[in-house]
Order: structure tokens, then sequence, then C-alpha cells
């Protein structure tokens, strides 16, 4: 079949720009090496590692300042390479510092913090390659912050950040570690924002036994084992706005375990294996998240209490939701379409499914084992599901209502000819005793759900946070 003049002329202008486009990044490439080996040159180009244990230690190495806040030391601008040494270390200080433009490769660690004083620590625009252990480590230090550096292709982690409070990693790239991009455990109010995590080979970035963690507009891709981002064991984290993507479809997106008090808010969580997979965890928002061809789940909830899953996008996975011996789960206000399966319940209970759209599903859009009972399905909308089939909804169940017995009405069923009552598919020979005739508007009252589980939380974890103080408690030994 032959091509006309405009489609051939904008498949070259298409070739063009792609070969514009990688010239341009390649360019960037040789430009960002070329700016570090001027700072070196200008500075000092190689260095034997830098130690620092006191005070008065800065003096040997810092071009610049004085050591207080207006008038910081600085150290920029050297390379260190060698084995079975840290290539810059700081420790029990308490003048403010920054440490800036430097190259360390092939060390057993890049650069390492420990008990520095509150708020002197800075440390940006450093590139740490090939390093044996960490890239950058930070212990016992608060309010200090990790801007723009590039911690790559080290044997374990790209940053770790442990025993901390109050501190900030923002805008790093942490690339083809081999474990994780970022770690932080034990620590209380980090903030993780803006980082790009890519290749990491256990994860993107992991999140343990802390507290108050904000975990916001980060770009993961193509993290192994665990998936994008990991959650475990910590206490009212927020995760919003991150990008987690597998083009392999196999990893998570978001993974939590064992975490409470949890806010899941505007995140897009593609083409994984599972997008968000929740177990052992209660007192969470999960809302207005993207979650779409993922190969297994859009949303997996295992062993899970009192979760709130509202206004998300729940799209083209082979399940849209699954709950799996979860009780009292709010769903409302999602669309769940064009999955093999809608929603599915797994010995799951005492849930409430409310004001969802559920539309071209290629089975049934909601079906539930033998093993649930007394969940309340009403004020749905069912259009096009299992069009193979008898009915959209299959329910083996026990007790499961699909009305609302108060108002005496149930569910918009697209299929539905005539009066009278929609038949459920199932062995429960279940039934929806006042069908509607028209698509009911989405649920108004979203926010009073919301804060009513979010102040359940914070109450119910308060005497749980006391559980992982305490760990922290030989700090003051």
């Amino acid at each position: 079949m032959k091509l006309n003049k405009k489609v051939l002329t904008i498949i070259l202008c298409t070739i063009i720009l792609l070969f514009v486009g990688t010239s341009n990044t390649t360019r960037a490439v040789h430009q960002e090496k070329n700016r570090f080996a001027h700072t070196l040159h200008t500075n000092i180009s190689l260095i034997t590692p830098i130690n620092i244990t006191s005070d008065e230690d800065f003096t040997k190495y810092a071009y610049d300042g004085s050591g207080t806040e207006e008038d910081p030391y600085i150290i920029e601008g050297y390379e260190i390479t060698g084995q079975d040494v840290t290539g810059i270390y700081i420790a029990n200080t308490t003048k403010y510092f920054i440490i800036r433009d430097c190259v360390i490769e092939g060390t057993s660690q890049g650069i390492h913090i420990v008990n520095v004083s509150d708020e002197t620590a800075l440390i940006t625009n450093n590139i740490c390659i090939n390093i044996i252990n960490q890239g950058i480590i930070v212990e016992n230090t608060n309010y200090a912050i990790l801007r723009n550096n590039t911690c790559s292709e080290t044997n374990m982690y790209g940053i770790h950040i442990r025993f901390t409070d109050y501190l900030i990693l923002e805008q790093n790239t942490c690339n083809k570690n081999g474990m994780c991009g970022i770690f932080v455990d034990y620590s209380t109010s980090t903030v993780i924002r803006k980082n790009i995590v890519i290749d990491n080979m256990l994860s993107g970035i992991i999140v343990q036994d802390t507290v108050k963690t904000l975990i916001s507009e980060n770009y993961c891709f193509d993290n192994d084992g665990m998936g994008g981002i990991v959650l475990t064991s910590s206490l009212n984290a927020t995760i919003i706005n991150n990008f987690c993507v597998d083009d392999f479809q196999v990893q998570d997106g978001i993974n939590l375990y064992n975490s409470n008090g949890f806010i899941i808010k505007n995140n897009t969580i593609s083409y994984g294996g599972y997008g968000l997979f929740v177990s052992e965890s209660s007192h969470g928002v999960y809302t207005n998240n993207t979650c779409i061809e993922n190969s297994k789940y859009g949303v997996y909830i295992k062993n899970g209490y009192n979760i709130s899953i509202n206004e998300n996008n729940c799209s083209a996975n082979d399940q849209g939701i699954n709950l799996y011996n979860s009780s009292t789960i709010y769903i409302y206000n999602n669309s769940i379409s064009k999955n093999t399966i809608g929603l599915t319940f797994d010995l799951s209970n005492h849930s409430i499914i409310t004001f969802n759209s559920f539309e071209e599903n290629e089975q049934y859009a909601i079906i539930m084992d033998s093993s649930s009972s007394s969940n309340l399905i009403h004020h749905n909308t069912f259009i096009d599901n299992n069009l193979q089939g008898t009915s959209q909804a299959c329910d083996n169940g026990h007790n499961n209502t699909w009305y609302d017995q108060s108002t005496k009405t149930g569910n918009y069923w697209s299929d539905k000819k005539g009066i009278g009552k929609y038949h459920i598919d199932g062995s429960s020979k279940s039934y929806d005793k006042f069908p509607l005739k028209k698509q009911p508007q989405q649920f108004a009252e979203k926010t009073s759900i919301d804060f009513f589980i979010i102040l359940i939380s914070f109450l119910s974890t308060a005497i749980l946070s006391y559980g992982i103080r305490n760990k922290y408690a030989f700090r003051q030994l």
C-alpha cells in the first residue's frame, strides 16, 4: 500500500526529532562530565580520603568558610578514588558545612555523615559511582539536606538514611544500585521528594520502621525485586504524586507491609505486576490514584482493616481490586473498567461498596467467594460487564446485601429489563431487590468518611508509635 506525501513527511520529521533528541541527551551527558572535570582542575583534581572527626579538622580540607550558619565550611571539587576507604567521612562535629561538586568512585563508601549537630549538613551536587557499599549514608543526624546528588551503580544502596529526624532528600538520582536506590530506616519526619530512581535491583525506595514519612513526586521506573516504593513497619506515612512504572509488568508499584495510618494519593502506578500491594495494614486512605494496565491487580489488599479506597481509576488490569482476608473496607467513587474481573472478595467481610462505576469488565464486575459475608453493595453503576454471561455479578458468600435497606435503593444494571429484582449469579442466590432505573450520581459525602478514618488512625496508632520510638532509645545511652 502506498503512503501519501503527508504521511511520509510526518514519518521523516519524527525520525529527525528522535535523532536530535538522542544527540541532545548525549551532548548533555558530556557537558555534565565536562562541568565536573573543569571544577576538579580549577580546584584539586585528586586527593586521598577526607576524614573529619572534630571541628578543627575542617580547616584541613575546606576552601572557604568559618563554620557558622552564615559562613559554612565549603568542601568542594574533590575527586576521590580507592578501595577499602570512605571517600568523605564527617563525624561528631558542630560546625556548619557544605559538601558539593565532588566525585567519588570505587571506594567502600562514598560520603558518610554521622552524629553531626542539627541543621549543620548540606550535601549537594556530588557524584558517587561504583561504590562498594553505600553511595551516601547519613546516621544520627537531624535536619540535614541531601540535594541533587547522583548515587549510582553501588553494590548496596545509593543513599542510606538511618536514625535521623527531619531530614530532606530531594532531586537526587539513584540508578542501577545493587539493592535499592534510597533506603530510610528508624527515622522520623523524613521528606523524600522529586528523586529519580531507576533500574535498582531490590527496590527503588524502601522506608522501614519510620514515623511520619513524606514520599512525594518521585519517579520510580523499572525497579526489580519489591518494586518502586516499599513501606514497611511504619506509621502515618504519606505517599503522594509519585510515578511508578515497570515496563516488564512484573514488579509492584507501591508495596505496604505492616504499616498503619497511611495516605496514598494522586500516584500513577502502571504496567507493573501489582499496582498497589497492601498487607497487614490498617487505618489508611487510598485516593485519586491511577492504577492501569498492571498484569495482576490494580489494588490488592491482604489482611487489611479499616481502609478507604476512593476516587481511583483501576482499569485494564487482570483484576481491578482484590480483597483477601480483609474487613471494614470502604470502596466508593472508583472507576473500575476494562479489567478481566472488576472487584474480587476472598475471605473478606463487613465492607461497603457504593457509588462505583463498573464498566466493560470482561468477566464479572464483582465476584464474592464462599467465605465472604456481610458486605453491602448499593448505588453502583454496572454497564456491559460479563457480556457472555447471565449476570454482571456473582455472589457465592452469605449475608451479602445488594441494596440499601434503609432507602430501598439498589444498583443500576445496564442489562436490567422491565421491573422486579435483578438476579446475581452464584450459590447464595442473591438479588438486588431495588434496582435503579438511572445511574446514580457520585457520593458527595466522601470527605467525612476519609476524615473519620484518618482520625481513627491517629488515635489508634498513638499507642503503637510508642513501640517504634523505643527502638531509638539506645541512641541516648
